[in-house]
């Protein structure tokens, strides 16, 4: 009986939550008239559900996310720190992430991994001097390491820095070992523009679309962002 009981309790909740909200959101001026009458109390029901259910994958994400690294943490292995360095990273957590990484390249100066992970936490940091220096010792122990993310990641460095000549160099090796790519095109424009090579990089941009359009409807959809870009930049 405790768990049917426990269910009606959260409904309960749940729909005491939706009436606070609805009454909440009527006080909002010009906005408020939204949220009166029945459909305004189911319009405020999809709102404490989305925020519900966002708000358990968050807490679900945090729970998975600290378990693991209790996990990683109990044998401090310089390759338990890389797999910890890189799960933070790939969290949004890269301040925290480079000192595990940093731990990582320490106990294993040759795996490219720990410098390419190490290398892209610094960026995001905007530490872009020390990333290219990772991300450099990781293309020299592998070249094609990453499928070429290395490559893409030494290239946005470098820019960073203002060196375009130095992020197109490096995307020409990417292109060589890998072929050319939405992002890889996009960036080559950004990069032939910063170079002043105003023809070529409008070029580029408009390869950018193109080969968009070959490619298989569900690659296509993260190309968005950069297909989006390369079109406006054509025009600027």
């Amino acid at each position: 009986m405790r768990g049917p009981q426990t269910g009606g309790v959260r409904w309960v909740v749940f729909l005491v939550a939706a009436l606070l909200v609805a009454g909440g959101l009527r006080q909002i001026p010009g906005f408020g008239e939204l949220f009166r009458g029945i459909w305004g109390f189911w319009l405020a029901v999809i709102l404490v559900s989305w925020a519900t259910s966002w708000g358990t994958a968050r807490w679900l994400e945090r729970t998975r996310l600290a378990r693991r690294r209790r996990e990683l943490g109990h044998v401090a292995t310089a390759h338990n720190q890389g797999k910890l360095g890189t799960l933070l990273l790939q969290h949004g957590r890269a301040r925290a992430a480079i000192e595990a990484l940093e731990l990582a390249v320490a106990g294993e100066p040759d795996n490219p991994e720990w410098h390419y992970r190490l290398g892209s936490a610094l960026r995001s940091r905007g530490k872009a001097e020390r990333a290219v220096g990772e991300l450099e010792r990781a293309l020299s122990l592998a070249p094609a390491h990453a499928w070429g993310e290395v490559a893409i990641e030494l290239t946005q460095a470098r820019r960073s820095l203002g060196n375009p000549a130095g992020a197109l160099a490096a995307l020409e090796a990417h292109d060589r070992e890998h072929g050319e790519n939405v992002r890889s095109l996009y960036l080559r424009g950004a990069c032939l523009r910063a170079l002043g090579r105003a023809e070529e990089a409008r070029a580029a941009f408009r390869q950018v679309g193109e080969l968009a359009q070959r490619l298989p409807a569900f690659s296509r959809r993260g190309t968005a962002r950069w297909r989006v870009g390369a079109f406006l930049r054509r025009f600027v």
